[in-house]
């Protein structure tokens, strides 16, 4: 990783992004936003899911409303995050935290995506009531977890140092 990393670091697009002073905190601002919506957007899918919140609301609503907002901010933070390597590939590229938040973000959009197939097609009771399955509700447990971590993930990435 670390010739990846070199290699990176002599483009023309990391020359422009280290050029312009506002770039880097511009992009992560953006990521953080973006991670913010796909947390919240996650942590209201599970949250219904386990019926926490939203108890009147029929699910299907709630996967409908909120999935699209989770997976346009996922769109926009891997973007921004792929921005964020090529400035700076040498805090992330040879991190084993950054390995550890990529891997924590494949198992995370695997479980969003089968929750959000599980939730489809459940038909609430009249007054918004569901019940679920022990592995469906672990289901949503795991899927939050996973968000959080990647988003502790994120955080460590800058005090886990290589040198």
């Amino acid at each position: 990783m670390l010739s990846v990393s070199n290699w990176i670091s002599g483009t023309a697009l990391n020359d422009l992004l280290i050029a312009v002073s506002w770039a880097v905190p511009l992009i992560q601002v953006i990521h953080i936003l973006s991670l913010a919506l796909v947390l919240t957007s996650a942590a209201v899918l599970s949250a219904r899911a386990l019926g926490v919140i939203f108890g009147q609301v029929d699910i299907e609503a709630v996967v409908k409303r909120f999935s699209p907002v989770l997976w346009g901010a996922l769109v926009l933070m891997v973007a921004s995050g792929v921005l964020l390597i090529i400035a700076e590939p040498e805090r992330s590229l040879i991190n084993p935290v950054f390995g550890l938040k990529m891997a924590l973000l494949v198992a995370a959009v695997g479980a969003t995506l089968l929750l959000q197939k599980r939730l489809n097609g459940i038909v609430s009771s009249p007054d918004g009531q569901i019940t679920l399955s022990a592995s469906l509700q672990f289901l949503a447990v795991i899927n939050l977890g996973l968000w959080v971590a990647i988003a502790s993930c994120g955080r460590l990435i800058a005090y886990y140092s290589t040198h």
